[in-house]
């Protein structure tokens, strides 16, 4: 049976003082004599009393704990990005709340609403929301958030994220040097923001060697591999009947990039020889052949930044900081997954 965990008040008679004196020398704060806090502890060590933070911290108003809420955890930028955040906030005595939402804007505003009813200190939010609204709200409660990796409008709140649509121009460029004219995009989930960016990008570097955009050439589904292996699946096929199969394709979500190469192999499509691929986000392992050129999202650096401001935003001088709005370049780097075509416009 498990024993029953020591109460203050235990504490408190064991060493013959108040609740209120065991509290200050737990806390640290006030002043005590050496004497007594020499008795308060050694009753402490005798009973093993363990201090509750949640309960403390509810007391105060504060829990050093952060809520941290992502979109996934199947990819290797998002535990990047949870990495980066521990160890900024680890070191400094903060723990970390964590949820996911599977981009569900609904789901998010639960969690949001479940960790402020623990009293966290901050939020950090990869949103799946377009409007950003409740985090100006939020942030103006004295909850500071720090929004990362996706962008909506917002005039008090920080904002760390990576550049989303000159990135995908660069690597439609590698495509498109290549001499394919003939592309077709893999982009996820439409309802986000930073997909709608990517798209963006990309007809604006297909644009520049003459091409036109088509839709007909989107594919969209959930950001999973799963997902993008049956909508790709579908998709080759219904190009193959019709005669108009792409010389390459676009991949803008790293998970999205592994459903395309999976019906690929399924479908008997070789990967370059058939069909060229460019990835914006690396994929989970280097195992995966042939490698595939890719934007490198480095999502520890968002995470340790992110991290970093949420400290300042919960210090003393918190008020005199500005909000503030860092946006990373990305690199492309190169794979073996382009194969250089005679240039088509047709």
């Amino acid at each position: 049976m498990k024993k029953k965990a020591a109460t203050i008040r235990e504490v408190s008679r064991l060493s013959g003082v108040s609740t209120a004196t065991v509290s200050r020398v737990v806390n640290n704060v006030g002043n005590v004599s050496e004497k007594t806090s020499r008795k308060v502890l050694n009753a402490i060590d005798i009973l093993s009393y363990r201090i509750n933070p949640l309960a403390s911290g509810l007391k105060r108003g504060k829990v050093r704990t952060i809520g941290v809420i992502l979109a996934r955890m199947d990819t290797h930028y998002h535990a990047q990005v949870l990495k980066g955040i521990e160890d900024a906030l680890s070191p400094e005595g903060y723990a970390i709340m964590f949820a996911t939402t599977d981009n569900d804007a609904n789901k998010e505003v639960f969690t949001i609403s479940n960790m402020l009813s623990f009293n966290v200190d901050a939020l950090i939010v990869a949103t799946s929301q377009t409007e950003g609204d409740c985090f100006e709200r939020i942030n103006d409660e004295n909850c500071p958030v720090v929004l990362i990796d996706r962008r909506v409008p917002v005039s008090n709140v920080d904002i760390i994220s990576e550049e989303n649509r000159v990135s995908s121009m660069r690597l439609t460029k590698t495509l498109t040097d290549a001499g394919h004219r003939k592309i077709a995009v893999f982009a996820g989930d439409k309802r986000l923001n930073l997909i709608k960016e990517r798209i963006e990008g990309f007809i604006d570097a297909m644009a520049s060697v003459g091409a036109e955009y088509s839709g007909e050439m989107t594919v969209y589904c959930q950001n999973s591999a799963h997902a993008a292996q049956t909508a790709s699946a579908e998709a080759f096929g219904r190009w193959r009947a019709e005669g108009v199969m792409p010389s390459a394709a676009i991949c803008l979500n790293s998970n999205v990039t592994e459903g395309v190469m999976l019906a690929a192999r399924d479908m008997g499509i070789s990967i370059p020889d058939d069909l060229s691929v460019a990835s914006f986000g690396l994929l989970r392992s280097r195992l995966i052949v042939p490698s595939v050129t890719s934007v490198v999202q480095e999502g520890y650096r968002i995470g340790l930044v992110a991290g970093r401001q949420v400290l300042k935003r919960v210090g003393r001088d918190a008020k005199d900081i500005k909000p503030c709005d860092i946006v990373f370049q990305n690199a492309i780097q190169a794979g073996d997954s382009i194969k250089k075509i005679t240039v088509n416009n047709g």
